[in-house]
């Protein structure tokens, strides 16, 4: 398999670079939301007004806008796992250096958190957007997951001085461990959805 490492697509137009912004997410959200406009125009504006007012909703109303938008959030995280798949298997690619393998897998696990968010119909807030998707691992999952968000939090921190200012910072066990969290978390997430979002998983 060939791997582009200088300039990695993760689909939807987007990048790896983009994901490391604090728009990433919001690109994210973009994109579901021109999934859903040229799939379903009315649906779509449906949604658009319920964002701009939820309390005009009534309860009758926000169960059946979620019941018409959960295939096409079917869809898209349908879409947001293959990536997810995708990395995880570049992630294992022998010839990559540590370095590489580290932070593909970390985008992974970055994606499987933003499923998370959006199956729970959030959208993380502008301000330390990447933190705060990290940081929702315990508030959807239990608070047993803290570790876990803590150690992703570490990883990107990690990832970062490996990407930006230190080329050889992450060791080939480093890189193996998180490789196998984010497998770990995959399957979890994947359990979590049947259990909680079974229209979705």
């Amino acid at each position: 398999m060939s791997v582009d490492m200088t300039h990695p697509a993760l689909g939807h137009g987007l990048s790896f670079d983009d994901l490391y912004q604090r728009s990433g997410l919001e690109r994210v959200d973009r994109s579901f939301l021109d999934a859903l406009a040229a799939a379903d125009g009315a649906l779509s504006a449906r949604l658009k007004a319920a964002r701009a007012e939820p309390d005009a909703l009534t309860p009758k109303d926000e169960s059946a806008l979620l019941v018409d938008l959960a295939p096409h959030l079917d869809d898209f995280l349908a879409e947001l796992f293959a990536i997810v798949e995708r990395d995880l298997d570049d992630a294992r690619t022998e010839r990559l250096s540590p370095d590489w393998q580290f932070g593909i897998a970390y985008n992974a696990a970055l994606k499987l958190c933003t499923i998370l968010l959006y199956a729970e119909g959030y959208r993380p807030e502008k301000t330390l957007a990447h933190y705060r998707t990290l940081q929702a691992l315990p508030l959807i999952l239990g608070t047993d997951r803290q570790d876990d968000a803590d150690y992703l939090d570490t990883c990107r921190s990690k990832r970062n001085t490996a990407e930006y200012d230190s080329a050889g910072h992450i060791s080939p066990e480093e890189a193996r461990e998180l490789v196998a969290f984010a497998a770990e978390l995959r399957a979890t997430v994947e359990s979590w959805l049947s259990e909680k979002h079974p229209t979705l998983a």
